[in-house]
């Protein structure tokens, strides 16, 4: 599953729940929104996990291009377990 849709799913899961009766798409826009911003600002800690993580336990350090050389997704659920 990708990123785009984990964020749809969970939007309309937490929407479903804690809709508004007279516009249920408020609340799933909101909340959509509340994920895309937090992926943009993440925590402190963290990237600090993240980096710990990746120096501990990759070769980080050899990739040539981070941007290509890393598998960030998967090193980023890794990290965060």
């Amino acid at each position: 599953m990708t990123r785009d849709e984990e964020i749809e799913q969970v939007a309309k899961d937490i929407a479903r729940k804690f809709y508004n009766e007279e516009n249920p798409n408020i609340a799933y826009r909101s909340v959509r929104q509340g994920i895309l911003w937090a992926d943009q600002h993440p925590s402190t800690d963290t990237v600090k996990k993240i980096i710990c993580y990746a120096l501990k336990r990759t070769n980080i350090m050899l990739a040539e291009d981070l941007e290509n050389g890393v598998e960030w997704e998967l090193l980023i659920k890794q990290a965060m377990k």
